[in-house]
């Protein structure tokens, strides 16, 4: 018996591929396009651990299978969660490895949580909004209340009020 929870859950990452999906447009390349072509690269930047005993990037596992179906590229970004700073520069370097010696059609960041956070920095403090076609968050805090910035102890770089 599925427990309410991981109903959910199931049901949240479907409708979230769909979105996604629909957002970034739909693929013309088949997956695993053929070296030379351009490619619909999507980085996905999970949040923290979402339970103990898993991480965060397991939860974006059935999106990208879906996504690499439909003919991206699809990669996730390893991040901790934990260090805005380092996670945005996790996020710049996957970037760079994603996209070297490859011509990019398009370049989308698919984001959640605090992961939303970092791929924010990215964007506006190093540059990535002249990299990124897309970028969608999904669950990110994007102004955070003044109760819980006052618990953050970096919470300028997040923007909060």
């Amino acid at each position: 018996m599925t427990s309410t929870k991981g109903a959910l859950t199931t049901l949240m990452g479907a409708l979230a591929v769909a979105s996604v999906a629909t957002l970034i447009g739909s693929a013309t390349a088949s997956a695993g396009s053929a070296p030379g072509q351009p490619q619909r690269i999507v980085l996905l930047v999970p949040g923290q651990q979402p339970a103990p005993g898993t991480l965060s990037m397991d939860i974006f596992g059935d999106m990208a299978d879906e996504l690499a179906a439909e003919g991206y590229t699809v990669d996730t970004v390893d991040v901790k969660g934990l260090d805005l700073y380092a996670d945005s520069r996790a996020i710049q370097e996957s970037i760079e490895s994603a996209t070297a010696g490859v011509e990019v059609e398009s370049l989308s960041l698919v984001a959640h949580s605090y992961g939303g956070l970092s791929s924010r920095h990215y964007l506006k403090a190093l540059g990535g909004s002249e990299r990124i076609d897309d970028y969608i968050a999904i669950g990110t805090p994007n102004t955070a209340r003044p109760a819980a910035a006052s618990n953050c102890p970096d919470s300028a770089s997040m923007g909060a009020r």
